[in-house]
């Protein structure tokens, strides 16, 4: 019998697809370009976080944790002076709408009403407190349209569950380059991939490394995690799964089961729909 931290990964895992597709597809390139946005890092970083209003990049990279200030910087606040938090967030939602309407049927319609009236109530519920990008997401009203209603709702469980982890990473002592730098000698993302998409330089790499080895989490080389580094590793995912295990536990095994077969077909004809790079 699984676990309930395994439960809850496996909820996660049936609709990050879904949910992560928005930041690759065409329709929301050419959303936030119609309210005035740059494409590509000012595009991601404004849609992101409009939800909690016109914050400072200091904010932006403050929850979204793994970016370097930096590069956050180049977009935010001068995303703001383009569009208003509001528009973004309208555009976003336009552009969620364009995605799922390629991807599913309009005989999926009653189905996505049903799945979000039993998931809505358990992502509403889940608790505000050290979890600010997840309240942002919170104070958006929930839309008519089914497609674009159930990407919100399991947005609210996405995000809820990434405040969770970067508080862990935060209590745990890895901060933004530690992090990635964990993150990819447990084999999760190539190091290439991490600097090039986080903006950080090969000198902070090397910073970061320093100071894990030092702390015995990293070996002297940089080139593997110790087992030190491997539990603190498996110890913040399993947490993070544990404290992210309320949809498992207001609905039990079998009715989430079924809950994620239906949200792993959604996430899968999104995917036919629009292929994505990673």
């Amino acid at each position: 019998m699984p676990t309930n931290a395994e439960l809850s990964r496996a909820f996660y895992q049936s609709y990050e697809p879904m949910h992560s597709a928005i930041y690759f597809v065409q329709a929301a390139q050419n959303a936030y370009a119609d309210v005035g946005l740059k494409p590509g890092w000012m595009s991601y970083f404004a849609s992101r976080s409009a939800p909690m209003g016109r914050v400072a990049a200091e904010v932006v990279a403050a929850t979204f944790y793994s970016f370097a200030p930096g590069l956050v910087a180049r977009s935010i606040p001068s995303a703001w002076e383009l569009a208003s938090p509001e528009e973004v967030t309208r555009a976003r939602l336009k552009a969620v709408g364009a995605m799922m309407s390629t991807a599913l049927s309009d005989e999926d319609a009653s189905g996505l009403e049903r799945l979000a009236a039993v998931l809505e109530p358990i992502a509403s519920a889940l608790p505000v407190a050290g979890h600010p990008l997840f309240g942002g997401h919170l104070s958006v009203p929930l839309v008519d349209e089914p497609a674009v209603r159930i990407w919100q709702v399991m947005t609210l469980f996405r995000e809820h569950r990434g405040d969770t982890h970067m508080a862990l990473l935060a209590t745990r002592g890895l901060g933004s380059m530690e992090a990635n730098i964990v993150h990819h000698l447990d084999g999760r993302a190539t190091k290439e991939f991490l600097t090039r998409s986080r903006g950080y330089r090969e000198e902070d790499w090397a910073a970061g490394v320093a100071g894990l080895a030092a702390r015995g989490l990293v070996a002297a080389d940089g080139t593997a995690l110790t087992e030190t580094g491997r539990e603190l590793k498996r110890e913040i995912e399993s947490s993070t799964d544990i404290l992210s295990a309320q949809a498992v536990e207001a609905l039990g095994e079998d009715a989430l089961h079924a809950v994620m077969l239906e949200l792993g077909s959604i996430s899968q004809a999104v995917r036919r729909a629009h292929p994505l790079p990673v």
